[in-house]
């Protein structure tokens, strides 16, 4: 008799258990497996109190955020087929997102300006 065993992840239902010539047997496997990985505790059952999932979302700000400012530098610094391939969602999302100003967007634009511009130079500064 042989038994051949996948387990998934913990908290998951999912796993198979094959017994070559006893079925009851992989049915009493399967039931001992799912207990088993019930009873792991998972990342489901930390993140389970809002306090924490907040702390714990707070606290790989920084991770992301750094992982992010180096993707750009190593993207912005290479120009080569995994780069484009790498940035090609990032850039589609920014054409989706983002369009053309209109005539009078740039008009209002234009107004701003002049009213920030000093009529003399030199007035500017501190």
């Amino acid at each position: 008799m042989y038994f051949t065993m996948a387990a998934g992840e913990a908290g998951s239902d999912r796993f198979t258990v094959k017994c070559a010539y006893q079925p009851e047997t992989a049915r009493m496997m399967r039931h001992i497996l799912k207990e088993q990985l019930a009873s792991l505790p998972g990342v489901r059952d930390v993140a389970t109190n809002p306090l924490v999932r907040i702390l714990l979302h707070l606290a790989l700000v920084p991770v992301v955020v750094g992982v992010t400012y180096e993707f750009n530098r190593f993207v912005g610094a290479h120009d080569n087929v995994v780069t484009r391939i790498l940035s090609a969602p990032g850039m589609w999302m920014q054409n989706f997102t983002t369009n053309e100003p209109d005539d009078a967007m740039i008009e209002v634009a234009i107004e701003a300006m002049k009213l920030v511009i000093p009529d003399e130079k030199g007035k500017d500064q501190w």
